[in-house]
This record gives C-alpha cells, structure tokens and sequence, in this order.
C-alpha cells in the first residue's frame, strides 16, 4: 500500500464493472492538463482534489480512449461503475406512477439521472436555464409542505446554468415552506448549479429519467441493515444464443418465420404477494440482459 506522504509511488486501482465481472484497472498519476495547468477533462471544484479524474482515466483506459468517453449513454456508466440494473424511461409517455416510483428508488439509493434530447445545436442553453443533452443527475426526492413533490437536480457543469423557474433558486415558492423544513432538506441558493423543481416541470422540460438499481453486493454494510433496501433478491441465469438452435432474434420474427420462441427462455413464479404491515404490495421485476 501507498500513502501521500511516504512510500507514494503514483499507483491508483480502480475496480469497473465490464462484460458481466468485475475488471481491475490500475493508472498512474500522470493526468492531461492544458497549457495554463489546468485538468484537460474533468476535474472537482477543489484543486487538491484528483479522485474523479483519476477515475476518468481508469475509465478511459478500459474504453480504449478518452474520445470513447465522449456523448455516451448514462445507463452504461451507472452500470460500469455500479454492477446494477439500469432501465431508461422516457417521460413523454407518461408513465404510471413516476413519482412514487422516484420516490422509491432514491430511498433504495438508486442512482438516477435525466436529460433533454438534443434539438439543433449540442448543448444548447435553453430560456429555462437548462442545457439539452446534459445528464443531469438527481440528488434528492421529495414531498413538501401542501404536498407538493419536489425533484433536486445537478448540472454536471457544477456552476451557474440552473434552472429558473417555479421553485428554482431564490423563487417566491420557498416563502410557503417553513424554515425548518427547508433547512432539514439541505436548501442551499448557490450558484453551483444545483436546483429544485417540482414534478410537474420535471415531466414537462426532460425527455429520458434513467435510473440505475444497485444489487445487494454494492450497497454499504449500514444500508444492508435498512429494511427498505434489503426486501428483494437477486438472480442470475446464464444462457447462449447458438445459430440454428436458440438464436430466434427479435420479436418481429414471432410472425414470420416462429424463431422467436426458440430463444432461451426462464420461468418465474411468484408464489405469494408482498407483505407490508399486513397489507399486500405489488411486486416489481427488474430484469437485464448482459453479454458476458
């Protein structure tokens, strides 16, 4: 082991989640910057502070490139670096509750994000403040007095692009919500681009909410104890696609040619509903498909 006072030999090990197994990954301190000194990529807003580009480049390195990195797709990161089920929803149609299901993923330590679909130009600041194409990450979800669902978001430029509309920074809705209870819920007015916004605006300004589930082998030992997070199970089949015998491709061979019931398939039976103080709960099923 290394420390930065003594012994320090600039080794950094990084563990990422690749083709269904845990990969190690080990980099040198050794990190792009830019003619001023500067970090070339990402960097924290404290300058002593390197852990997330030494990720980066951990990250990089396994991709192939720095380039790799570029315009991905943030169910493939939260799976990366977590080991866990990602789904991606797509807010224009709607979905049955959305926020109960929000609500339910933050207290399971569910990692989510949301974005807007690109328009003309990449990145473009729009007249609510909002940036499209931007994987905004959701730190917080809640109910406020009146019951008034509220969503807490984070611009990953961490500066001052923020939303500005109903209970974005400094706006006349906070007055309606106690000292108190703005304090217990972490309220801060900087320009770090952190924001609220209530469910409604969510719903109407963001095209995609992706959510990543973390299995019970990522959670910490103190959330391992927590009720909320320790009520599911996890299983893992393995299967093959062999040509001629159970590759059946996708569903629009069910019609034409009957292939697609040759894929292989798993039975799952569910042999009593939830129990919640007595009372029956829906079970929910996450499933994903990984190539190993």
């Amino acid at each position: 082991e290394q420390s930065f006072e003594e012994n320090y030999a600039g080794i950094f090990h990084f563990v990422i989640w690749k083709d269904n197994r845990w990969l190690d990954v080990v980099v040198d301190d050794r990190l792009p910057c830019r003619p001023d000194g500067k970090l070339y990529f990402i960097r924290s807003r404290h300058d002593d502070e390197f852990w997330s580009a030494l990720l980066e480049k951990a990250y990089a390195k396994l991709q192939g490139s720095y380039g790799a990195l570029t315009n991905g797709i943030p169910t493939e990161g939260f799976e990366d670096l977590t080991g866990g089920l990602s789904e991606r929803i797509v807010l224009s149609e709607r979905p049955k509750h959305l926020f109960s299901l929000m609500l339910k993923a933050y207290e399971r330590r569910s990692l989510m994000s949301a974005s807007i679909r690109n328009s003309r130009v990449s990145e473009e600041q729009l007249d609510t403040g909002l940036i499209t194409g931007h994987s905004y990450s959701i730190t917080s979800v809640r109910v406020v007095k009146g019951g008034v669902r509220l969503i807490r978001m984070r611009n990953p430029w961490g500066h001052d692009f923020e939303w500005n509309g109903p209970w974005s920074d400094k706006s006349p809705e906070w007055k309606n919500i106690p000292a108190m209870e703005r304090e217990a819920m972490g309220l801060v007015f900087d320009s770090d681009g952190e924001f609220w916004m209530c469910m409604e605006d969510f719903i109407t300004n963001f095209h995609f909410l992706d959510i990543c589930y973390l299995a019970p082998g990522t959670l910490s030992k103190e959330d391992l104890y927590t009720p909320s997070l320790k009520d599911w199970n996890l299983s893992v089949f393995e299967g093959a696609w062999i040509p001629g015998a159970t590759a059946g491709g996708c569903p629009n061979y069910i019609k034409s040619q009957n292939l697609f019931s040759t894929n292989p398939q798993y039975l799952m039976t569910i042999d009593a509903p939830g129990q919640t103080d007595g009372a029956d709960k829906p079970i929910k099923v996450r499933k994903s498909a990984i190539k190993g």
